[in-house]
């Protein structure tokens, strides 16, 4: 078949215009693939810690016959780490009789447990006054330098690093004897001692410390990771304290 002059000129037109689409597409699948994703430059941060203290108080406990329990939840800040926790335990026996030597001192045991870690005793006749300590989070804590894009980004990752260390749970078991024993020859004073002795009153005064972490663009490039002190020339303006909570300016 014998094509004419202008079919010839358009046919040829087409195959150009095909070769010239098909090396746009390399081209631009290729600078693509040597493209790729935007990169985004990293900022340094340094990351120290200081330590605070806290406090707390629980109800008192009134023990009976019965056993006195209850829980309670030491809370420090968010992002922070609880370190340690102090309970003191405070009663005075307040039924007791004779003028030189004191009777009918009653014993008072106190059970004090951090759930998933260690259980500490008081145990006192008369009165007591005692304080258990508790080691709640031993984490080793020194300067440190990491990289994010921003300041958030940073924060996120030291509040993700220490999720959930912030708060512990404790729970408590108090029980009292009472000192009052039944006298034959004195019948009706150990039966008057045996009813006003209705158990005893316990109260329970809780501090704690905690760390939380202060994070600032740092462009000190002489910092070698291993500052514990919290020194060195900070030129960054952006500072992220105490992740972000209400109460600390």
């Amino acid at each position: 078949m014998n094509l004419k002059q202008s079919d010839k000129m358009i046919a040829i037109v087409g195959v150009v215009i095909l070769i010239i689409a098909a090396i746009s597409i390399v081209y631009y699948v290729s600078t693509e693939d040597e493209v790729g994703e935007p990169t985004t430059e990293k900022k340094t941060f340094r990351v120290t810690w200081e330590e605070q203290n806290g406090e707390m108080t629980i109800p008192e406990a009134n023990v009976g016959k019965e056993p006195y329990t209850t829980s309670f939840t030491v809370p420090a800040e968010s992002g922070s780490v609880l370190k340690t926790v102090k309970v003191q335990i405070v009663w005075t026996d307040d039924n007791t009789y004779g003028l030189l030597t004191k009777h009918g001192k009653d014993t008072l045991t106190a059970e004090i447990s951090h759930a998933g870690g260690e259980t500490k005793t008081h145990e006192a006749t008369g009165e007591g006054d005692e304080t258990l300590s508790f080691n709640v989070n031993s984490v080793s804590y020194k300067d440190e330098i990491i990289e994010a894009k921003d300041i958030d980004e940073a924060k996120r990752e030291i509040k993700g690093k220490y999720q959930g260390m912030n708060s512990a749970l404790f729970d408590v078991k108090v029980t009292v004897v009472t000192g009052e024993k039944f006298k034959i020859l004195q019948p009706i004073r150990s039966l008057l001692n045996s009813i006003r002795d209705k158990g005893e009153t316990c109260s329970f005064f809780i501090t704690y410390t905690y760390s939380y972490p202060e994070i600032v663009e740092d462009n000190d490039n002489n910092y070698d990771g291993n500052n514990t002190t919290g020194q060195g020339e900070s030129k960054g303006t952006a500072t992220y304290k105490n992740m972000g909570l209400p109460g600390k300016n």
